[in-house]
């Protein structure tokens, strides 16, 4: 925190000596009244809250969102749902006319028949040469048959198991191909395969649809709006504050005084190039019992980095002052090095001698992780020691020093807001 603020304050030491200061007319978000006293902009240090945030856009999306396709190509015949229209799992959404797939069932069907038949003969015809190869076989054995007879009727059996094999196959195949067209005339039927409400619809009645290279979407099912996701794109000098688990809000346009909550997940490695910045999306995952945010909606997102609540805290403008006449008491050693160096010999003017003094003093608060404020006490400029905690454009927090709760701390002189 104290490295984003160091070239801040080096810069301000040096402003101080030209401008005297500055501020503005009131407090952001105008929760305490800044006034003037003895010549100065004081604002009293109050307990509040502070967010620091990373901004982004996404857009809202169901949470678990269906393509549903078909897988068989025809004329669509029926369509029994439209838009928004709730839907159960295994209801008929759509059906494509299945007279060519009834047609196609009843030719597999009945070349299975015929290869059933052919089956049958087959084995009847081993059956019979196998029979005929036994009463051979016995004949020759008693010495009143011939062994070519013997070796012919093998050979005739051995073709008829082959015959009944090349059968058992044949009706194996027209077997698959009635699964086939059964499947393919089953596919005709649409069907939701989740609960939840018709996000899209993409078919009518009397539509040819092709599915021969890929599945045409028809519909499109959403479970349901209470879970949505937002695809947030991030940009790249800000992707790296954002981790998964932080704490979201966002708004729409819809509802512009309501926050929503949710929880950011992983970051995606994939940039996203829009002319020549890069972006990251980052997916966001948020409940809405009330499903009052629709898909498409533009979400203004901010991942809260950190938040503070009830602590003590002041503007930003109040680390940038410095009085006029403001010169700080450093350590002997930290002169001493200033001197040895020639760096003070180099300022001709008072004022220029105190700014770059006050620089010093910044280094080494820098160092010792602190800044300083000046709070106005017995009406002058008094230099306080803190600690500065998380801050967001308009706030930071005192994380401990030498301040309490409305101790009058100094924007800037009074003519700075004139």
């Amino acid at each position: 925190m104290m490295k984003r603020l160091a070239a801040c304050f080096l810069l301000a030491a040096f402003a101080a000596a030209c401008s005297g200061g500055s501020g503005p007319d009131e407090t952001p978000g105008g929760e305490t009244q800044i006034f003037e006293r003895a010549g100065y902009r004081v604002i009293p240090i109050t307990r509040g809250d502070i967010v620091d945030i990373v901004p982004a856009v996404g857009e809202i999306q169901a949470a678990a969102a269906v393509e549903v396709g078909a897988e068989v190509s025809g004329t669509v015949a029926e369509v029994f749902v439209d838009f928004d229209e709730p839907v159960e799992a295994g209801q008929l959404l759509a059906r494509i006319d299945p007279a060519p797939f009834e047609a196609a069932l009843r030719q597999a069907q009945a070349q299975l028949s015929m290869a059933s038949a052919d089956r049958d003969s087959a084995s009847a015809e081993y059956d019979s040469q196998n029979a005929q190869l036994e009463r051979i076989r016995t004949l020759t054995g008693r010495g009143a048959g011939s062994a070519s007879a013997l070796q012919d009727r093998e050979f005739a059996v051995r073709s008829a198991r082959a015959d009944l094999a090349r059968a058992q196959a044949s009706v194996a195949l027209a077997e698959a191909r009635v699964e086939d067209a059964e499947f393919a005339l089953g596919r005709t039927e649409i069907r939701a395969p989740i609960d939840g409400f018709v996000l899209e619809r993409r078919v009518e009645a009397g539509q040819v649809v092709n599915a021969v290279q890929t599945a045409p979407t028809l519909f499109v099912i959403a479970a349901n709006l209470t879970e949505v996701v937002i695809e947030a794109r991030v940009a790249e000098n800000d992707v790296g504050r954002i981790e998964e688990g932080m704490r979201v809000r966002f708004t729409v346009d819809a509802y512009p005084d309501e926050y929503f909550e949710g929880e950011s997940g992983p970051i995606r490695r994939a940039p996203i190039r829009t002319g020549r910045l890069v972006s990251y999306p980052v997916e966001i995952r948020a409940m809405d019992p009330g499903e009052r945010l629709l898909p498409g909606m533009t979400a203004s997102v901010e991942f809260v980095h950190s938040d503070a609540r009830s602590v003590l805290r002041a503007p930003i403008e109040t680390l940038y002052f410095i009085p006029d006449d403001y010169e700080p008491e450093l350590p002997e050693e930290a002169l001493r090095m200033a001197e040895e160096r020639g760096s003070l010999s180099r300022f001709d003017t008072p004022e220029m001698r105190r700014t770059f003094l006050a620089s010093i003093e910044v280094g080494i608060l820098i160092a010792r992780d602190r800044a300083r404020v000046f709070v106005l006490d017995s009406g002058s400029p008094d230099m306080r020691e803190i600690s500065v905690g998380i801050q967001d454009l308009d706030y930071f927090e005192i994380a401990d020093g030498e301040v309490e709760e409305g101790d009058l701390i100094i924007i800037g002189p009074a003519d700075a807001a004139r």
